[in-house]
């Protein structure tokens, strides 16, 4: 019940009041398809699987990264599942706004309605 209130007017929210603060985005990772090449540790020929959604990006609070492993340069982007075109996971690459980040962390809300995932800038130490 509360799933279908949240996903009947969050994507309004984000169209209008909060479209200001909304960035689309694309996210990859390397499919499983192809043959494994042992040497680089990953498989070889396999299609690249893309999606795509659209989300805020934010910061962690100072006692969320004492708690956890979250560095000062990680980012929270948080996401309407319901425009997530693909479940994410770790290791996934989420391109916006011209910056590459690696996903290392997924989870969601108690309604299942919204992604929280932790990025790492990769060229970020």
């Amino acid at each position: 019940m509360i799933n279908a209130i949240i996903n009947k007017h969050l994507p309004r929210a984000f169209d209008n009041q909060l479209k200001d603060a909304v960035t689309e985005f694309t996210a990859t990772r390397k499919g499983t398809g192809g043959a494994y090449d042992p040497e680089l540790g990953e498989y070889v020929g396999a299609a690249d699987i893309i999606y795509s959604g659209r989300g805020t990006f934010g910061s962690y609070s100072t006692m969320e990264q004492q708690a956890t492993q979250i560095e000062t340069t990680d980012v929270k982007l948080t996401a309407l599942q319901i425009e997530v075109t693909d479940t994410p996971k770790v290791d996934d690459v989420i391109v916006a706004d011209g910056q590459d980040r690696r996903v290392m962390d997924v989870s969601q809300d108690p309604t299942k309605s919204i992604w929280i995932l932790q990025l790492r800038g990769l060229n970020v130490g």
